[in-house]
């Protein structure tokens, strides 16, 4: 408790998060070994595309648990009673199991046909859409995920991370032990983690609240969800499409490169991102509350800590590349560039600094002003990851990438977050 009040709430909430995403990492990394050596390159290369489409998989919780959360914390601000909030939380998760469920379908066969048949012909689309549907549990975990923050009990929504993490490497020993390695046998199995997980996680968020049907109180959700979905579309043509311009443009030993590349160095965004998903109830209240300075006070710490670590982490990189990069490729010969190294980066300290800002512009609910802009990023994504990484490889996606940072969100959303407090504030 001595420790609790010297670091506040966030962060030592933030620090039991990181201790779960630390120990979720060191299995993800071992699990990627396992990957590659039950898939070999090419499967590995299909995985990695197949899972980053689990990303647009997470556009049909429609918004509902950012909305969820952010009530939430409005009503703690308030000191008012969340009860019915709770129960409405559950009746759009229900709502969300039945028209998400629907909508995968023609979705996946969209996706199934302009990208992964390409890189991975044989594969029949009902496995195919089986891995969608059990990746849709990963979207539902997220309403008791957002459920927890809003009540300052994130540790447990970090701790359902970890577990989806060791559940998928236990599957994998299983898949080993018994000689599968069959491609759609070993990732059905390695993905019924997010099944098992949700199951837990329900039950311990939902198992004392009453289900009730009440359309009319819905609205108090729904116009702010329809934002954070417009947002979350956005910017995932920002931030998801890399995987599908490499799956026309680049081959799988450059597709399992980047993603490799990637996996190692989003080590520091996946532990910035546990600081910031504590942060935002807390940026929420905190603005509320008329304390708008002490918000921004939290954030440039957050931002001080995101780019230290991000330097001392590239050099770690810069000294230990071949060593880490044998390991998880169980010895594959790879060619990590410095260039590549250089762009990974970049791409990081653009992405701790412009993620920052627009955690706080959401926790108030300003998506109109993110709405405006991701467009504009959206375009300039597409176009220079691929007009470059067909001249470049994976250094030309690393540079569009980079660019549609610049050109847009990284000082666009500082001018937005000060216009907004300084109105809030008059």
């Amino acid at each position: 408790m001595q420790l609790y009040r010297i670091i506040g709430s966030v962060h030592f909430i933030a620090l039991i998060g990181i201790f779960f995403r630390g120990a979720s990492l060191i299995i993800t990394f071992i699990s990627t070994k396992y990957l590659i050596a039950l898939l070999g390159i090419d499967g590995y290369a299909a995985y990695a595309v197949i899972f980053s489409l689990f990303g647009w998989i997470s556009l049909f919780n429609f918004g509902f648990p950012v909305a969820i959360q952010n009530r939430m914390s409005f009503y703690k601000a308030k000191n008012k009673n969340i009860k019915r909030l709770k129960e409405q939380s559950l009746f759009l998760l229900v709502i969300t199991l039945i028209f998400g469920g629907v909508l995968i379908t023609p979705f996946s066969y969209v996706f199934f046909s302009f990208f992964i048949l390409k890189i991975a012909p044989a594969l029949d689309f009902s496995w195919y859409l089986l891995f969608m549907y059990l990746a849709f549990f990963q979207v539902l975990i997220d309403f008791s995920n957002r459920y927890f923050f809003a009540l300052g009990r994130g540790h447990i929504s970090h701790f359902f991370a970890f577990l989806v993490s060791l559940f998928g490497f236990f599957s994998l020993l299983v898949s080993e032990f018994f000689e599968i390695k069959k491609f759609e046998y070993v990732l059905v199995i390695y993905f019924s983690s997010y099944f098992f997980c949700f199951i837990m996680s329900f039950y311990l968020a939902y198992k004392n609240v009453s289900f009730k049907i009440n359309f009319f109180k819905l609205k108090v959700f729904l116009v702010p969800a329809k934002s954070y979905l417009i947002f979350a579309v956005l910017s995932s043509l920002v931030l998801k499409i890399d995987y599908l311009v490499m799956s026309k443009i680049l081959s799988p030993k450059e597709i399992m490169l980047y993603s490799i590349n990637m996996k190692v160095f989003m080590v520091v965004l996946f532990f910035y991102s546990t600081l910031l998903s504590v942060f935002w109830p807390s940026a929420r209240e905190l603005i509320v509350k008329g304390l708008s300075y002490e918000a921004l006070k939290k954030m440039y710490f957050n931002i001080f800590l995101g780019l230290f670590s991000t330097i001392i982490f590239s050099l770690f990189i810069v000294f230990f590349k071949n060593d880490i990069f044998d390991f998880l490729t169980n010895g594959t010969v790879f060619n990590i560039s410095n260039g590549i190294i250089i762009m990974s980066f970049l791409y990081i300290v653009v992405r701790v600094w412009s993620d920052s800002f627009a955690v706080v512009l959401q926790s108030m609910n300003r998506f109109k002003d993110l709405a405006f802009i991701v467009p504009f990023q959206a375009v300039c994504s597409l176009v220079g990851q691929y007009y470059f990484g067909s001249k470049y490889g994976v250094e030309g996606i690393f540079l569009g990438l980079i660019l549609s940072f610049l050109m847009t969100v990284v000082w666009y959303l500082p001018i937005k977050l000060y216009k907004n407090l300084r109105i809030l504030n008059e």
